[in-house]
């Protein structure tokens, strides 16, 4: 049986693992900056016309 912990560390498979990391870090996902991954798209120019429109602010 796999231990809980071990569960965790593992990156899903499914669509080809993280969208930013990929399966980089399959046994340790644990270690994954899962909350800075948006900031590698703040300066896409289709990102900065969302946040300039006025209707979504």
């Amino acid at each position: 049986m796999v231990h809980q912990f071990e569960k965790r560390c593992k990156v899903s498979n499914v669509g080809k693992g993280s969208s930013f990391d990929k399966i980089n870090y399959n046994g340790k996902a644990t270690q994954m900056n899962v909350l800075s991954g948006y900031k590698a798209f703040l300066d896409h120019p289709v990102i900065l016309k969302i946040l300039a429109n006025k209707e979504l602010n």
